[in-house]
């Protein structure tokens, strides 16, 4: 189904298009849990939430390479400007974790606001009382998955949804399953392979061209992003909530 339900415009379009009771998806994904719940599903044509959920430093070290790889990708050099950073204006492919973690483009508890539809620009601070809401819509709504244990996760998935065969009385089906984790493990590493592609190619300054894409791969400024670095402190400090929701799913 040719629909971007990564966006409230194309979750529109997707209930225009009737796209629940059409039969044509079994699992979609988006951000937008509300506007997924209000738009697309209905009495009799219900969902199921089932998350991934990731350490909020490394979802956010994972979003700066990202944006770093589709500045790079479209424009050859960053536009978006580091005002907020110690290290003065620039562009986000000349940041360092550490700039990146001072400054505005660092999310601010986004999955809890995510989760309860609490967007920052209309709801700047977050109570206990969102915490515990969060938390039981949580345990009553979700099926979780930890990022941690990606391969544990699927399976978990597999499982519950009869993806393996099981639910219908079938004998699990260890093919399905191996087939669902390789294509997980080759996406990651994938990812990974990008990622230190980039850091090489914005390390060289030389642009992607044929040969940065034969450059061997690098890792840079590794120990900035490790547990207790200043860049996953000034991280944790804006996610503190997202945390304490991560620490609970894994419970």
């Amino acid at each position: 189904v040719n629909v971007d339900l990564s966006t409230v415009e194309g979750i529109e379009k997707a209930s225009d298009w009737e796209l629940a009771s059409s039969g044509m998806a079994d699992v979609v994904f988006s951000p937008h849990l509300n506007q997924i719940a209000e738009k697309l599903l209905d009495g009799q044509h219900k969902g199921r939430m089932f998350v991934l959920m990731i350490h909020p430093c490394v979802r956010e070290f994972k979003r700066f390479r990202h944006r770093r790889k589709m500045e790079l990708l479209h424009h050859g050099k960053g536009l978006i400007t580091n005002e907020n950073s110690e290290e003065g204006n620039g562009d986000i492919l000349s940041m360092s974790y550490t700039a990146y973690s001072k400054s505005h483009l660092v999310e601010d508890n986004w999955m809890m606001r995510t989760i309860l539809d609490k967007p920052r620009e209309s709801y700047p601070e977050l109570t206990s009382e969102d915490m515990h809401a969060a938390k039981e819509l949580l345990r009553i709504k979700a099926i979780i998955g930890l990022y941690d244990d990606i391969l544990g996760a699927i399976r978990h998935y597999s499982r519950y949804f009869g993806w393996d065969g099981f639910g219908s009385g079938e004998n699990i089906s260890e093919r399905a399953v191996k087939c669902f984790e390789k294509s997980v493990l080759e996406g990651m590493k994938r990812e990974v392979e990008e990622d230190e592609l980039m850091t090489a190619v914005i390390a060289s300054g030389s642009g992607l061209n044929q040969e940065s894409l034969e450059t061997p791969f690098i890792t840079a400024q590794e120990e900035e992003t490790r547990e207790g670095s200043m860049a996953w402190e000034n991280i944790l400090e804006r996610n503190r909530f997202d945390l304490e929701l991560y620490l609970y799913g894994q419970k």
